[in-house]
């Protein structure tokens, strides 16, 4: 039994330490923006975050519910698996983008409804907001869904790493 449950945490590693990394460096920004701008401005950009973050959170229901899915079709084979993403991937991301597009010209009537009138010279982070989460379910498509579906969890994770201290890195650079 001992052996077992060891089997099964040392094969989730890298899953879970990919989960990790995605979730405390998908959230850096905010501790980043500490050291170099005013608490009304944190503020503006964590409120406006949650924008993106409902995107994200219907995506995240979604994506749990395709993975067995699709983890089953590329059982059965590589071309059929990455058949399932390529007519799965296609709308959804459509959709999102869509989404994103009309976020993105109703934002300041939609920061002022949600947020009240102080928050609309901010705005303009609904943008890279609603995107970021377009190109976030491109990486779950082309990463979970398509390389730990295939087996593939080291390289998943290895990936993940490198684009999550990328994120720290470009962070540090930019808001400085």
């Amino acid at each position: 039994r001992l052996s077992q449950i060891y089997n099964e945490l040392k094969e989730g590693w890298f899953l879970f330490l990919s989960a990790a990394m995605i979730c405390i460096f998908g959230n850096i920004g905010v501790t980043i923006l500490t050291y170099s701008v005013d608490s009304d401005s944190i503020g503006a950009f964590s409120a406006i975050h949650k924008i993106s973050y409902v995107m994200n959170v219907l995506f995240i229901a979604l994506s749990k519910a395709l993975f067995p899915y699709i983890s089953a079709s590329f059982a059965k084979s590589q071309h059929n698996g990455l058949s399932k993403i390529k007519k799965t991937m296609f709308p959804i991301v459509s959709v999102f983008l869509l989404l994103s597009i009309f976020l993105s010209l109703l934002r300041n009537p939609l920061v002022n409804l949600l947020f009240g009138e102080e928050y609309t010279g901010f705005a303009f982070l609904v943008i890279p907001f609603a995107f970021q989460v377009v190109f976030a379910i491109i990486n779950n498509f082309l990463g979970i869904q398509s390389l730990v579906g295939n087996g593939y969890q080291k390289e998943y994770s290895s990936a993940i790493s490198v684009g999550m201290v990328s994120i720290v890195i470009f962070n540090l650079i930019l808001i400085n």
